[in-house]
Order: structure tokens, then C-alpha cells, then sequence
């Protein structure tokens, strides 16, 4: 991603790695990748809200890039993964963010942040990336069918022999989503996407998420805050050619977040690699309306 590559520190000295465009000082959006991405899966977006008056900054999810990178399964559940987020908006020097971004297991870890710790962000903007209680309560077969994966995942050392061999292609091909005639935005990020899960311990730290979502339930006092419903103003941006979420964890939004708007789009998972004109103008618009 074109940007300013840094490496801010979080609390205990744990390294957060970012890139940023845009002034600092103006209003702050974070970017949030998922699974099996990097943060220069961001680029186009940072350009565009750089160039709508914002700064904008991408952080390397815990586990990726020269993010601090903790052993075991535990510290990649959604609930320790919230302190990255406020670690960054703090190292930044700001109190809250204009908005948190997030796409796929960034957007689970946005959606997290915003019902527990909601005084960091005016706004939420999530892309492809269910609210983890809407994913539980609209379980259907068809979904249950394209989460399948996330059943192999559990399994030890052979989901990250399989996802890296081969110069990780399966990543590569993953990113691509079948797109017979990609974009060389959408080339580049899967190829950026590879690279970066060919680092050492990066495959089983990003599969990792998967694991603890199941092995590292939250606490009782976290699955109560995670049944209230999102009180900050919140986007769904969602592509409709989804391989792995269906459309029908957007059913019943109002019962997960007080108020949202949800805009489907002819597009694949990375909805912002497929739609990137639509997704940057309808972010923009609705972070600049009725900003202080």
C-alpha cells in the first residue's frame, strides 16, 4: 500500500504495524484486514479517505506482518484482539477514531470493539463480516455448507501445510474468489496476500482466529455485552457473490446494532477489491454526514 509504513507500540511494548495516509491530526479511520490478508488489501481505501480529509491508517492484525506476534491460541479470540484497537488509536495520539473499518475477521474484531469498548469510534463500518451473534442466530444449512472450512481449521498442523504449500497459492486463489478476469488491484492483493502467509508462523497464527473462536470462548460478562445491541452508527457494506458468508447474516440487522445502513453490492467477499469506486464513495459519504 502506498503510505507511510510504521510500527507504533501498544501497551506491554507489543508492536503494532501500520501504514497511513492523509494528515494526522484530522479525523482518524482505522482499517481492520481479515483472514488470509494483509494490510495493503487497504490501498485503495486509504487513498480515498486520505483524499476525503481523513487519516486514514491500516494496522496489521496481531499475527501478520511485524504486528506483535503472541504464541498459542488464546490471545486470538476477539476479546484480546480489542486492545490492538485501542492500542493503536492511543500510540496514534488520538482518544477515538472518526470510524473502525473492518472486512472479514476485521470486521468480527470491529464489531467486538464497537459493542465493548464503543467509546472508541463514532462510526462502524464493516464489509463482508458478520456481528458474531447474527452469524450464530442466522445459521442455516447453506451457511453451515460455506463455513466448512472453519471446521478443518480446527484440525493441527494440516490446515497450515495445505493453505502455505505450493508459495501458499490456495491463498492466492482464495483472494481471486474464482474471478476469471481479475483486476490488477485484485492480482495485486492476492499476490501481497501470498507473500504475506508465506512468512514464518504466519499460516498457523491466522488460522489461529478460527481456533479460538471455538477453543477460547469469551467471558460470561462479554457474551452479555455481545447480546446488547451496537449502539454506534454502523455501515454494512456487502458484496453478494460471498463463497463463505451468506446473505442471510444481514437478516434482522436491527436486532444487533441501533441504527445501520446496509448497502448490498454485485461483488465477491473483498467487496472492496471488486466494487473499490463504490465502496470508497459510499464510505466517505457516510462517514462526512453529520460529522462534528
Amino acid at each position: 500500500a502506498a503510505g507511510e509504513r510504521s510500527v507504533l507500540q501498544g501497551r506491554r511494548g507489543r508492536a503494532l504495524e501500520v501504514v497511513a495516509r492523509g494528515d494526522k491530526g484530522r479525523p482518524l479511520v482505522v482499517l481492520l484486514h481479515g483472514f488470509p490478508d494483509t494490510l495493503t488489501v487497504w490501498s485503495g481505501q486509504l487513498a480515498a479517505l486520505a483524499d476525503a480529509g481523513y487519516y486514514a491508517v491500516a494496522l496489521s492484525l496481531r499475527g501478520y506482518g511485524a504486528t506483535h506476534a503472541p504464541k498459542g491460541v488464546t490471545p486470538y479470540a476477539m476479546e484480546a484482539c480489542t486492545e490492538d484497537v485501542e492500542d493503536v488509536i492511543r500510540a496514534l495520539g488520538y482518544d477515538r477514531a472518526r470510524a473502525v473499518v473492518g472486512h472479514d475477521w476485521g470486521a468480527v474484531l470491529a464489531w467486538t470493539t464497537a459493542a465493548l469498548l464503543p467509546e472508541l469510534m463514532e462510526r462502524l463500518v464493516v464489509l463482508n463480516g458478520p456481528h458474531p451473534k447474527a452469524f450464530a442466530d442466522n445459521m442455516c444449512l447453506a451457511q453451515a455448507r460455506a463455513s466448512w472450512y472453519m471446521g478443518f481449521f480446527q484440525g493441527v498442523f494440516f490446515p497450515e501445510d495445505m493453505m502455505a504449500r505450493n508459495s501458499a497459492r490456495a491463498v492466492g486463489r482464495a483472494v481471486l474468489g474464482g474471478d476469471r478476469d481479475p483486476s490488477q488491484l485484485k492480482k495485486d492483493a492476492a499476490d501481497l496476500a501470498r507473500l504475506g502467509f508465506m512468512q514464518q508462523g504466519v499460516p498457523t497464527r491466522a488460522i489461529n482466529y478460527y481456533r479460538a473462536a471455538i477453543l477460547a470462548p469469551p467471558r460470561v460478562n462479554t457474551l452479555l455485552r455481545m447480546q446488547a445491541k451496537v449502539k454506534v452508527n454502523t455501515l454494512v457494506l456487502w458484496g453478494t457473490k460471498d463463497f463463505a458468508l451468506m446473505e442471510s447474516n444481514l437478516d434482522n440487522m436491527a436486532d444487533y446494532v441501533e441504527t445501520s445502513e446496509v448497502h448490498k453490492m454485485a461483488g465477491g467477499h473483498w467487496i472492496m477489491l471488486d466494487r473499490p469506486d463504490e465502496v470508497n464513495a459510499r464510505m466517505v459519504e457516510f462517514l462526512s454526514h453529520g460529522a462534528e
